[in-house]
Protein backbone atom coordinates (compact mmCIF):
# COMPACT_ATOMS: atom_id res chain seq x y z
CA UNK A 1 0.00 0.00 0.00
CA UNK A 2 1.39 3.44 -1.18
CA UNK A 3 -0.03 6.65 0.41
CA UNK A 4 -0.12 9.35 -2.27
CA UNK A 5 -1.63 11.92 -0.60
CA UNK A 6 -3.29 12.82 2.88
CA UNK A 7 -5.77 15.72 3.74
CA UNK A 8 -6.90 16.56 7.43
CA UNK A 9 -9.35 18.30 8.65
CA UNK A 10 -8.67 19.60 11.89
CA UNK A 11 -10.50 17.25 14.80
CA UNK A 12 -13.37 16.27 12.09
CA UNK A 13 -11.41 14.14 9.05
CA UNK A 14 -8.57 12.66 7.48
CA UNK A 15 -8.78 11.71 3.77
CA UNK A 16 -5.41 8.95 2.64
CA UNK A 17 -5.25 8.69 -1.52
CA UNK A 18 -3.04 5.92 -2.56
CA UNK A 19 -2.25 2.95 -4.27
CA UNK A 20 -2.92 -1.03 -3.61
CA UNK A 21 -1.74 -4.36 -5.06
CA UNK A 22 -5.35 -5.72 -4.57
CA UNK A 23 -8.52 -4.64 -3.21
CA UNK A 24 -8.36 -6.55 -0.28
CA UNK A 25 -5.73 -5.27 1.25
CA UNK A 26 -7.57 -1.51 0.94
CA UNK A 27 -10.60 -3.52 2.90
CA UNK A 28 -8.19 -5.35 5.44
CA UNK A 29 -6.71 -1.40 6.33
CA UNK A 30 -10.39 -0.20 6.49
CA UNK A 31 -11.14 -3.07 9.14
CA UNK A 32 -8.05 -2.44 10.87
CA UNK A 33 -8.17 1.35 11.19
CA UNK A 34 -12.52 1.13 11.92
CA UNK A 35 -10.92 -0.57 15.19
CA UNK A 36 -9.97 2.34 16.87
CA UNK A 37 -12.20 4.09 19.15
CA UNK A 38 -11.26 7.73 18.34
CA UNK A 39 -12.65 6.51 14.84
CA UNK A 40 -16.31 6.66 14.14
CA UNK A 41 -16.42 5.51 10.65
CA UNK A 42 -14.62 4.71 7.88
CA UNK A 43 -14.89 4.88 4.60
CA UNK A 44 -14.36 4.28 1.15
CA UNK A 45 -15.01 6.87 -1.26
CA UNK A 46 -13.38 5.26 -4.39
CA UNK A 47 -11.70 2.05 -4.97
CA UNK A 48 -10.94 1.70 -8.83
CA UNK A 49 -7.89 -0.23 -10.94
CA UNK A 50 -5.36 2.20 -12.37
CA UNK A 51 -4.93 1.60 -15.69
CA UNK A 52 -1.47 3.15 -15.69
CA UNK A 53 0.28 1.52 -12.40
CA UNK A 54 -2.74 -1.74 -12.82
CA UNK A 55 -3.23 -1.14 -9.22
CA UNK A 56 -6.13 -0.17 -6.86
CA UNK A 57 -6.67 3.34 -6.01
CA UNK A 58 -8.30 4.59 -3.25
CA UNK A 59 -9.75 7.48 -1.39
CA UNK A 60 -10.38 6.82 2.20
CA UNK A 61 -12.33 9.12 4.52
CA UNK A 62 -11.49 8.64 8.51
CA UNK A 63 -14.62 10.59 10.59
CA UNK A 64 -13.69 11.53 14.06
CA UNK A 65 -15.24 11.16 17.07
CA UNK A 66 -16.20 14.13 17.49
CA UNK A 67 -15.93 15.67 21.69
CA UNK A 68 -19.85 16.53 21.25
CA UNK A 69 -20.55 13.08 20.47
CA UNK A 70 -18.39 11.81 22.93
CA UNK A 71 -20.30 13.27 25.83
Amino acid sequence: MTFLSVTYRQKQSLRLTGLCGDTSGVYAFKDEVQKDERIQEVRINRLAQDAKTRQQRFDIDLIFITESEEE
